[in-house]
């Protein structure tokens, strides 16, 4: 069994894109353009700049959670960060949680056109145990849902990224925006 699930999300050059994990019951955590969501419990949500993901061993000012900065030094809820990265996993206040879903969706609503790469790693106690990885192209307008899922048993484990078709788009609520 998986004692922790990692979901990285990064956009490459000046491409930006919201991204929000969605759990069987619904609910959400990520980033939207309205700014942050963290509605499921045992999913940790991280972000970073063009400067890198912050650091959370490093100073109180390195791990800030402040949206990104404009070029005129100002931040906008409107502005995706470069890098979003999921870290679920259970503790002693989430006995049972997302990771024993077994898997959930993943939503990329892109802000601005590029290339994103997208990773799902399954770990216990610290090591890799089998990861996947994928890239796109992205176009502002065009939304792309993935079905992430992991699995594992004794000696073997699985975890896919697979890109859930514009069929299963149909009839399907838009994504949410704002909290």
């Amino acid at each position: 069994m998986f004692t922790e699930v990692f979901v990285n999300v990064h956009a490459w050059g000046a491409s930006r894109i919201s991204v929000v994990l969605v759990d069987q019951g619904g609910r959400r955590s990520g980033w939207t353009t309205a700014g942050q969501v963290r509605e499921i419990v045992g999913c940790v949500v991280g972000f970073g700049t063009d400067e890198g993901i912050p650091n959370p061993e490093g100073e109180a000012e390195e791990t800030s959670t402040a949206m990104p900065d404009t070029s005129d030094g100002t931040t906008r809820e409107s502005e995706p960060p470069k890098y979003v990265y999921f870290h679920i996993g259970n503790d002693a206040l989430t006995p049972v949680g997302l990771i024993d879903q077994g898997g959930c969706e993943l939503r990329l609503d892109p802000v601005v056109a590029g290339k994103v790469q997208l990773g799902l790693s399954g770990n216990r106690a610290g090591s890799i145990l089998c990861q996947d990885s994928t890239s796109v192209w992205v176009k502002p307008g065009v939304p792309l849902r993935y079905r992430l899922s992991w699995k594992a048993e004794r000696e073997t484990c699985q975890v896919r990224i697979a890109r859930l078709g514009a069929n299963s788009l149909k009839g399907q609520p838009a994504p949410k925006r704002g909290r």
